[in-house]
């Protein structure tokens, strides 16, 4: 059984990028106003386009 990996609290389409061509199974986006990591809509839906498409949005 292979070990898939998620990271959370991408805000920037070059930060999540990178770490799908380093191998990461799937990228969290967080949409709750008060944190650090929030992401306007706008904003992930320019990430979510940049992945390849054998990586995960959650």
């Amino acid at each position: 059984m292979r070990t898939r990996v998620k990271i959370c609290g991408f805000t920037s389409v070059e930060e999540a990028v990178y770490a799908a061509h380093l191998g990461v199974d799937a990228i969290g986006l967080v949409f709750y106003a008060p944190s650090s990591r929030n992401v306007e809509i706008e904003q992930a839906i320019k990430i979510v386009a940049a992945l390849p498409a054998f990586t995960s949005v959650v």
